[in-house]
């Protein structure tokens, strides 16, 4: 009887979900610190669902999946895919906060690829453009419509 309570222990141990991978947490109760999310008052990375502000999944404190970040009016501020914390394959998209779209674009094994569209390049401010490999293209500087200076990289 004892063997089979024991046996019974262990399968039971062995086939429940730790908590962290099924939680799901807050935002507002996550701390950031040197690009690892925590939870609050605790040490360990955080693993699990994000709701709120950030809207996603966490394995070991960094972004997996599809991500998604709001402003504080609720209006999207950028979404993509990750794996490890890092850009993964696939759209991103990056929003001002009035919803404006900054810049739009795919990414491939980690690296920009293809056609970026920044429907607002030249309002002013600078620009980094990147060639389909990936490869950094050029740098501007714009200002009220006009480009100030531009720095191709070869």
């Amino acid at each position: 009887m004892k063997k089979l309570a024991l046996m019974f222990s262990g399968v039971l141990i062995a086939t429940t979900p730790q908590s962290g991978w099924t939680e799901t947490l807050n935002s507002r109760n996550l701390v950031k610190k040197d690009g690892i999310y925590y939870k609050a008052f605790s040490d360990a990375p955080f693993n699990g669902k994000v709701k709120g502000r950030l809207n996603g999944r966490l394995k070991d404190g960094k972004k997996e999946g599809l991500f998604e970040i709001y402003y504080d009016n609720r209006l999207i501020k950028s979404r993509g895919y990750y794996n490890k914390g890092k850009h993964s394959d696939g759209l991103y998209e990056s929003y001002r906060e009035n919803g404006r779209l900054i810049i739009k674009g795919h990414y491939k094994n980690g690296r920009k690829n293809g056609f970026w569209i920044q429907p607002h390049r030249k309002e002013g401010g600078f620009w980094i453009l990147y060639y389909d490999s990936g490869q950094l293209e050029s740098k501007e500087h714009w200002k009220d419509a006009k480009l100030l200076k531009k720095v191709k990289v070869k």
